[in-house]
């Protein structure tokens, strides 16, 4: 299939948005870290050891998290312009302004209130781990010093937990504000075992990953639902929904081309 020409743009890290957080709690761990060491050296407690050490570790931890990920996102933009100019997309097509438009509406009434939920989910967690936490050290020392240490712990955890919600939180939020003010339009390419929407990108190997079921629901707007099988992985689900806004105008074309998305599989299952 001829290429679009409209797909000759720049393409941008297809997980940047995961990296605001991560970088937002790289940030929070790096000034616990410089905050503990400094009232160590300066002559004040030794308990500020102990902070220093686990965020100085944390700060490394999330910040190979968010170098890998940055690296995984430049090579899977790579992968994606190789993608787009291979010829395998058997139809792709990019929305107008104003389907454009229509869509980030959409995406913006259904994400805007996610970043709530994080603050609070985060302040609960880390509050009973510290509850627990300081419950354990002080029950060594008698049931009074028992429940001491757990409202102690409590409390600190609570201030860490909403402090790292809060930044998870905001830079959560302030990536959905900027996929809302996006004006470059977002772009399709459907193709056997590989999809291109909107800056996400799936490649199927054929056999533990591959698109496994596709449905076009028609209605205002039309979507095309893709079920797609992927590797095992601890803690996740081993199949993924994507939903894919079709135009009017790429109706029957898609029709066309969706039992060869996942003819192999029918063939051979």
């Amino acid at each position: 299939m001829t290429r679009d020409p409209s797909f000759n743009r720049s393409y941008k890290n297809p997980y940047r948005r995961g990296l605001l957080a991560v970088a937002g709690v790289t940030g929070l761990f790096l000034l616990i870290t410089l905050a503990s060491t400094g009232l160590t050296l300066g002559g004040w407690e030794d308990i500020f050891i102990v902070p220093a050490i686990i965020s100085g570790g944390l700060t490394l931890l999330f910040g190979l998290i968010g170098l890998g990920t940055w690296l995984y996102g430049f090579w899977q933009v790579h992968k994606i312009k190789e993608f787009l100019t291979s010829g395998r997309p058997l139809v792709q097509w990019t929305y107008t302004p104003e389907e454009w438009q229509e869509l980030k509406e959409a995406n913006w009434q259904e994400e805007q209130g996610d970043w709530q939920l994080q603050l609070g989910c985060l302040t609960v967690i880390f509050a009973l781990a510290g509850l627990l936490t300081g419950a354990m050290i002080g029950g060594d020392e008698g049931l009074v010093e028992a429940f001491t240490g757990g409202l102690i712990g409590g409390g600190i955890g609570a201030l860490l937990g909403g402090l790292i919600g809060a930044v998870v939180a905001g830079f959560n939020h302030l990536a959905v504000r900027q996929a809302h003010q996006q004006v470059e339009p977002g772009e399709v390419a459907l193709a056997p075992d590989e999809l291109y929407v909107n800056e996400d990108y799936f490649k199927g190997n054929g056999d533990s990953s591959y698109i496994k079921h596709t449905e076009l629901q028609p209605g205002t707007p039309t979507l095309l639902q893709i079920t797609v099988r992927v590797p095992l992985r601890p803690r996740g689900p081993d199949e993924e929904t994507w939903v894919v806004v079709v135009p009017p105008r790429m109706i029957e074309r898609v029709k066309a081309i969706l039992p060869s998305l996942q003819s192999y599989h029918r063939e051979n299952e």
